[in-house]
This record gives C-alpha cells, sequence and structure tokens, in this order.
C-alpha cells in the first residue's frame, strides 16, 4: 500500500495507516512517514486492505485523521498494490478523507 497526498498543499508528516479497520491490526497499522504535496509514499507491505482505510497525519503541527473505519462487512482487497488517494477536507475538524482507492498491479505472492 501507499498514500499519495493529492489535493493539498501542505506536508503529511509522520504518517500512519491503519489498513484493518476494526480487525485485527497486527502487521496491517504502518508508518508512512513525510508526504510531501502532490507526491505518495514509499510501498508497505500489510496483511490485509480493505477500500476504506484509517489515515493519520501531522499537519502544522496538529493531528489530522479519516477516523476508524468499521471494516466488518466490507470486502477485502487481494494481493495487490493500491494506493489511497488523501487531502484535508475538512481544516477546522482535522479530517481527511480519501478521494480514490488505486488497484496499481497485482502482486505476486
Amino acid at each position: 500500500i501507499r498514500v499519495r497526498n493529492s489535493q493539498s498543499t501542505e506536508i503529511f508528516r509522520d504518517v500512519i495507516i491503519n489498513t484493518a479497520g476494526t480487525r485485527d491490526t497486527i502487521g496491517n497499522v504502518k508508518k508512512l512517514g513525510t508526504i510531501n504535496p502532490g507526491k505518495e509514499s514509499g510501498d508497505k507491505r500489510v496483511s490485509i486492505a480493505f477500500p476504506k482505510a484509517e489515515i493519520k497525519a501531522v499537519i502544522n503541527g496538529e493531528t489530522f485523521s479519516t477516523g476508524t473505519v468499521n471494516s466488518t462487512y466490507m470486502q477485502y482487497i487481494g494481493l495487490m498494490r493500491i494506493t489511497y488517494e488523501v487531502y484535508i477536507s475538512d481544516m477546522n475538524k482535522k479530517e481527511l478523507t480519501i478521494s480514490d482507492v488505486i488497484l496499481d498491479e497485482a502482486l505476486v505472492p
């Protein structure tokens, strides 16, 4: 997985992603570091991923988040390289939103 800072002029620092939502988080919480505007993080391998994920980033010293995700009824994404495109949807509420999930390519196990 990777995260793209798609529509922001702000730097996303200390980015953390949880691709498992409310399910088992072992192997699914990854630190992605800093993502500059218009850029993306490096790839990280996770055990399971869904169309939604919890993503947190520090922006101008404040923690922004997509919020927790209930993945109970979601269909997982198989062995794929995926990119979550993320933007700041509400600066005052410190909210991030995933605008798109791009299925880049299949991975070989």
